[in-house]
Formats: structure tokens, sequence, C-alpha cells
């Protein structure tokens, strides 16, 4: 029989059992050190999923911007285009206006 190496409350921890003990704590804590980096690899994941989906929807809002400030570029050069073409018609009709009288 293998020598006592502690004695609590009257019963005998042998070395091999404390050594037993101590395997299988280290055993449990690697477990617990292993789910805890498993869930902080999934959490890193859902967060950098939930970061490109963000980052599309900015693209596509950046994208529909783009689109509304071309459209309305395109209405400007019109709308630039239709007053000068008035104020040249204007300018005609008062010069007529100023040679007939």
């Amino acid at each position: 029989m293998e020598a006592a190496l502690i004695v609590i409350s009257g019963h005998v921890i042998t070395l091999q059992q404390a050594l037993m003990g101590t395997l299988l704590l280290m055993i449990i804590l690697l477990l617990a050190q292993f789910v805890a980096g498993q869930r902080q690899r999934r959490d890193r994941q859902l967060a950098l999923a939930r970061e490109e989906e963000r980052q599309r929807e900015l693209d596509d809002k950046v994208e529909a911007i783009n689109r509304l400030q071309a459209e309305m570029t395109g209405r400007m050069q019109t709308m630039t285009e239709v007053l000068g073409t008035r104020q040249a018609d204007l300018a005609r009709l008062v010069a007529d206006r100023m040679d007939s009288v």
C-alpha cells in the first residue's frame, strides 16, 4: 500500500490519488479553455459577418447616393440648357421690340 500523502478529515490521500486529481483538474481546465476559445472564435466570426453586412449596406447606400447625384447633375445640365435658351430668346425678343420702338 502506498504511503499517505495527506490526511483530510480521516480520509487518507496518497501520492497517486493526488496526481490523478491534479491530472483531472488540468484536463478540466484545458477543456474549459478550449470551449472558451471556440466561443471566442464563433463570436469573432459573427462580429465579422455583421461588419461585412454593414459594409455591404453602406456600399449600397453610397451607390444609391452616387446614382441620385448623377441624375441630379443631368437634370441641372438640362435646366441650364433650357434656361440658357430661354434667356437667349428673351434677349432676342427684347432686342426686336427695342428695334421696333
